[in-house]
């Protein structure tokens, strides 16, 4: 079996990405008797990958620009995914946070805990068009840090029910 991948200029200066496959008959003495192939042009994906790295790296820039945090809740398992400027904010290790909601919940000061889980139920069950949030967050130290979550729900069922939220953390301190 064979597999090349390959590039052709148009006669109008376009350019198009193949990729043939395909496998080699051989009779009993070794000797290539046959070569079935099928070709297609597989343009349409290249183009495709192209455009989903340069909006991941622009994602990517525009929050190390604005030194935020991410967070991806699955809503119907409890799972949050937290990326790494996540736990720095806080002054954790990446690996220390526990993916999931109650690790959140655990961090958020007593007296913040009504108001945030307030404000995030009401985006939750489509009463705000955003999550924002002011609270207070535990850091690894032990002390306080002034925070602002912010996040949209990005997936709901059939009956409008809320199943992934996603959004960011500032640190608002100072």
């Amino acid at each position: 079996e064979f597999r090349i991948e390959y590039r052709i200029v148009r006669p109008d200066g376009g350019i198009r990405h193949l990729e043939t496959h395909g496998y080699l008959r051989r009779d009993p003495v070794g000797r290539m008797v046959r070569c079935v192939g099928m070709e297609r042009d597989v343009t349409p994906e290249k183009e495709m990958k192209e455009a989903l790295r340069v909006a991941e790296e622009r994602c990517e820039l525009a929050l190390t620009g604005t030194n935020d945090g991410v967070w991806d809740w699955d809503i119907l398992s409890g799972r949050m995914y937290f990326n790494e400027r996540y736990a720095e904010i806080l002054g954790y290790e990446f690996l220390q946070l526990a993916q999931d909601d109650r690790s959140w919940m655990a961090l958020v000061h007593p007296d913040d805990v009504a108001a945030a889980m307030a404000a995030r139920e009401a985006h939750v069950a489509g009463r705000t068009l955003l999550y924002a949030a002011e609270h207070r967050m535990q850091v690894g130290s032990g002390e306080w840090k002034w925070v602002l979550g912010r996040g949209k729900v990005v997936a709901r069922d059939t009956a409008g029910q809320a199943r992934r939220m996603v959004g960011t953390l500032s640190d608002i301190t100072e």
